[in-house]
Order: C-alpha cells, then sequence, then structure tokens
C-alpha cells in the first residue's frame, strides 16, 4: 500500500515539528485517514503529549484523547511523523512505542527538529521506517521510499 499525503498536510506537519523544536522538544505529528481509505491522509492530528529533546511520550489520559478523537472522526492512524534533534533514524525507544501498530505501517522521523525540511523534498529529507509482519521497524532505503510513499500536489 502506498500511502499518500498532500503537501498542506505536509506543510502542517513540518510546523508543528518546527515549533517543538524552537523549545529544542522532539514533536509528534500523527497522520489519519479515513478507516474506510487508509492510504489517503486527510488529518494532521498532535496527540496531547509530553516532549524532551531527544522524546516524546503519551499520557493515558492523551491516549484517551487521541482514542477519543479517532472514534468521533471515523478515522485511524496510518503513519506517525516526529522529529529529532540530530539525524533522522528510528531508536529503541521510536522502536518500542511508536503508536501505529499494523503491518505496513509508516513512522518517519525528521532530523534537525525540521528546520531545514520542506514540504517538496520531505520524502528525501526524511527517515521512513515500515512495521513489518514481524513487528520490527525496518528502515526503507531512499530508492524504495516510492514503494511506501507519494506526496500529492
Amino acid at each position: 500500500m502506498i500511502l499518500k499525503c498532500s503537501r498542506a498536510i505536509i506543510e502542517i506537519t513540518l510546523k508543528s515539528l518546527r515549533d517543538a523544536g524552537e523549545n529544542e522538544r522532539e514533536g509528534i505529528v500523527l497522520w489519519l485517514a479515513d478507516r474506510a481509505n487508509p492510504q489517503i491522509i486527510v488529518e494532521a492530528y498532535v496527540p496531547p503529549h509530553v516532549a524532551e529533546a531527544d522524546r516524546f511520550w503519551i499520557s493515558s489520559e492523551g491516549m484517551t484523547k487521541m482514542m477519543n478523537h479517532l472514534r468521533s472522526t471515523q478515522r485511524s492512524v496510518s503513519a506517525q511523523v516526529h522529529s529529532h534533534p540530530e539525524h533522522a533514524f528510528h531508536s529503541w525507544v521510536d522502536d518500542e512505542y511508536a503508536i501505529p501498530q499494523h503491518v505496513g505501517a509508516l513512522s518517519i522521523v525528521v532530523p534537525f527538529f525540521a528546520r531545514h525540511s520542506t514540504a517538496i523534498a520531505f520524502q528525501y529529507s526524511s527517515a521512513f521506517f515500515v512495521l513489518s509482519p514481524k513487528g520490527e521497524w525496518q528502515p526503507v532505503a531512499p530508492s524504495d521510499v516510492a514503494r511506501h510513499f507519494e506526496s500529492l500536489r
């Protein structure tokens, strides 16, 4: 499945990540899709969370609010996008606490608190990871990103 996301949603995502980075904190944005059409992203949702320079977490209260939002909008989490203070990689914390948990889900890490990222170059400047059938977050080679993600105008 190829996840499709508009540049407008990517811009909203990058702004949220930059805003968090201005306070030297990681940012997190969940990309939501309608349950009937999970490959088309329709919303950039910032869950209630706590963040530090090198990690974020969602409290049980934040999870409840997120689940209520998903239920009321009939949406599901197709991917998560979060920032790192420096280089983009998937840490053990990212592996353990990623929000989407379905096979084929994407976890996208944007380096340098998204300071240098643009919607046009998003797929080239971010690191992509896909959840395997074994439940492991596998890196997606830059040459294979197009098999998992497409930026729409």
